[in-house]
């Protein structure tokens, strides 16, 4: 049996990650920002819903912006988590009382 794996352009994790992320169009991370998004809803669960989805929806922006300019996530992935903030403010304009 032969070794298929190409190792030569990935020698740290970084590239790893990159090299992993290239070759499954994006998702990788798109995929791990999502989760995490959700292990952070789940985490807070005893909080107050609109304010733990507006807190995660900003946190999820900003680090999907950080890793839009880092090439790493396609230009969808970083709307949804923009739309998601825009979501969770109106959602906690409209229940402030």
């Amino acid at each position: 049996m032969y070794n298929l794996t190409n190792i030569t352009a990935a020698n740290t994790m970084p590239a790893i990650m990159v090299a992993v992320n290239d070759l499954s169009a994006g998702a990788l991370f798109s995929i791990l920002m999502m989760v995490l998004f959700i292990l952070y809803l789940i985490v807070m669960k005893k909080q107050d819903f609109k304010k733990v989805f507006l807190a995660g929806s900003f946190f999820l922006a900003v680090v999907t912006g950080y890793m839009y300019t880092m090439g790493l996530i396609e230009l969808w992935a970083l709307m949804l988590p923009i739309m998601m903030l825009f979501a969770g403010v109106v959602m906690y304009k409209l229940t402030q009382t």
